[in-house]
């Protein structure tokens, strides 16, 4: 028993006595050697046999996958994309908030003489230390729990289980960098903020 994309993600192979009168149809499976052009030999086989049947592996993959394919990849462009546009919207958020809340002591620092910069560096210090928390606690559940979440999900579209490509650069350094150096970059903008609070508010007082 293997997957299959047909029979709900489930087809058998046995090796069990047969009517050859019953049979409904007989599937060859043919390699070539290496350097040969497959899908030429697929066509030249077409020809000398034209009551065969000859597909090319690669064109039999796009016909039955390959909208399915193309669908998983907008859908994963677009989740990184939603990711990245919530994870930079929370951090400006919460920065600007967090730096409102302390802009009399912001204001006091700023008139002991400590520079805005300095002051910067402490709140993307707090950012920064989260944010590593948070890259490597997600790439590590998307590890552990990642396959098996997107077969369940799959499953339903009868893939009974998928396996991920394994691409440790990409997962492990790549999109880490990249959501990391956007989200820094994020943070960094919003942190500018702090330089206008230069004084106490006696308002609030």
């Amino acid at each position: 028993v293997y997957q299959d994309i047909t029979n709900g993600g489930r087809t058998a192979k046995a090796h069990l006595p047969y009517e050859q009168d019953a049979v409904l149809w007989y599937t060859i499976n043919a390699d070539v050697r290496p350097g040969v052009d497959a899908l030429a030999k697929a066509k030249d086989y077409g020809k000398q046999f034209p009551s065969v049947k000859v597909t090319h592996l690669e064109q039999y993959l796009e016909q039955t996958l390959g909208s399915t394919i193309r669908q998983m990849t907008v859908a994963a462009f677009l989740s990184v994309l939603l990711a990245l546009s919530i994870a930079v919207l929370i951090t400006v958020l919460f920065l600007q908030m967090l730096m409102a809340k302390d802009r009399d002591s912001i204001a006091i620092m700023r008139s002991l003489g400590i520079s805005g910069g300095a002051i910067i560096k402490q709140y993307l210090i707090r950012i920064g230390i989260v944010l590593a928390a948070g890259i490597l606690v997600g790439t590590f559940a998307a590890k552990i729990w990642g396959q098996g979440i997107a077969g369940l999900l799959m499953s339903s579209m009868g893939a009974s289980s998928i396996r991920f490509a394994k691409e440790p650069w990409t997962v492990s350094a790549a999109w880490p960098i990249l959501f990391g150096g956007l989200v820094g970059s994020a943070a960094w903008i919003a942190a500018l903020s702090g330089r206008k609070y230069k004084r106490i508010d006696r308002r609030s007082e």
